[in-house]
């Protein structure tokens, strides 16, 4: 459609300059011909029609000039070949495609808005200039996911239809399940990821306190619309996000610190080891209380633990059986003693399965 409104253009406006052409020579060829003399009258035909004679000429070369470089040298190009440098094309084509993309270029820059607004991006003038807001928070909830993988490897992988308060549930002993925090970051996830605005919902992600999960809920992928995060929104659920970023980081701060070396004497903890044995063994086999597999562990933290366990003295003492032990159940028995404001409290108890050091690192107070 384009070309033949290019043709047909074209096409006009050699018509019309052809019939001025024609109508400015007319006159003077009528005035030639009613001369007398036939010498003077041939005479003066070939004075004026020369010029004509000499601009049609020079328009039809100039025409065929540029037909012969707009479409033949075009069409010469191979159609997979890409231009790269200066001698892959004809010169005309080259500064042809510069000087259309030097106008485009122009048009576009005085075209863009200077006060415009689009929903879910950064206004401009404001240091949200350019940022989507969607993106943006998906990647610092990466990040997140990231830093929150240094302090448990095993945590589950991060998919768009996981609720970060499920998805950081492995993680409750360092940030609690109901945290204000986790659940704006898991309002603002599910908006981010496949949510829609529900019109007829008063409440809002800014102030919704008997709906925890704000204006916004699931839907099925098919059912989608385009629900944007507004600046305010973004605003608080970044801080949600750096909050929990700063948890995480401290808690894997006190861990590396704590758990640098055992032995060290420094340190906030203390392990005492003694191996001492209820049983009697034949003669000859070996008590397994005095293998390095059974061991008696106190663990005490002091009164300069982190706020995240809570303040108080704790001390926490478990024997692990030895494979030849009966019962063959992989069970443990450990005192637990919990000192506040002076007074003791000693607990034993008896678990099942294999115990970790972790678990108990870990362990409430």
């Amino acid at each position: 459609m384009s070309n033949f409104l290019s043709t047909t253009t074209f096409s006009i406006l050699v018509a019309t300059s052809w019939f001025f052409i024609f109508l400015t020579a007319f006159p003077l060829f009528v005035q030639f011909v009613l001369v007398s003399d036939f010498n003077l009258r041939l005479w003066d035909v070939v004075i004026g029609g020369f010029p004509y004679l000499i601009a049609s000429a020079a328009f039809v070369v100039c025409w065929i000039q540029r037909r012969y470089m707009l479409s033949y040298r075009v069409e010469r190009i191979p159609r997979r070949t890409i231009v790269l440098k200066q001698g892959d094309a004809p010169n005309g084509v080259i500064d042809l495609v510069h000087t259309e993309y030097r106008r485009v270029s122009a048009i576009a820059y005085h075209s863009r808005p200077t006060d415009g607004f689009q929903l879910g991006w950064g206004r401009p003038g404001t240091k949200y200039e350019g940022i989507y807001f969607k993106r943006a928070f998906c990647d610092a909830v990466e990040r997140l996911d990231t830093t929150a993988r240094k302090l448990l490897p095993s945590l589950p992988a991060l998919c768009p239809t996981t609720r970060l308060t499920s998805h950081f549930h492995p993680l409750s002993i360092v940030i609690p399940i109901d945290s204000t925090a986790l659940k704006d970051a898991d309002v603002l996830f599910q908006i981010a990821t496949f949510a829609v605005d529900n019109d007829n919902s008063s409440d809002n992600l800014l102030g919704a306190q008997n709906a925890p999960y704000g204006r916004y809920g699931h839907v099925p992928k098919e059912e989608r619309n385009d629900g944007e995060i507004n600046e305010e929104e973004f605003e608080r659920g970044m801080e949600a996000v750096g909050e929990l970023q700063s948890i995480f980081e401290r808690e894997i701060e006190y861990l590396g610190s704590d758990l640098s070396t055992i032995s060290d004497s420094r340190s906030r903890r203390s392990y005492n080891m003694s191996a001492k044995s209820p049983h009697e063994y034949p003669r000859g086999m070996q008590d397994p209380a005095d293998s390095d597999e059974a061991e008696r562990l106190t663990f005490r933290r002091g009164d300069s633990q982190s706020d995240i366990y809570g303040r108080g003295e704790q001390e926490f003492q478990f024997r692990v059986r030895a494979p030849d032990e009966e019962p063959m159940d992989g069970s443990f028995e450990g005192d637990y003693r919990d000192e506040r404001d002076g007074v003791a409290h000693w607990r034993n108890t008896r678990r099942s399965g294999s115990p970790s050091v972790r678990s108990f690192i870990h362990a409430p107070p």
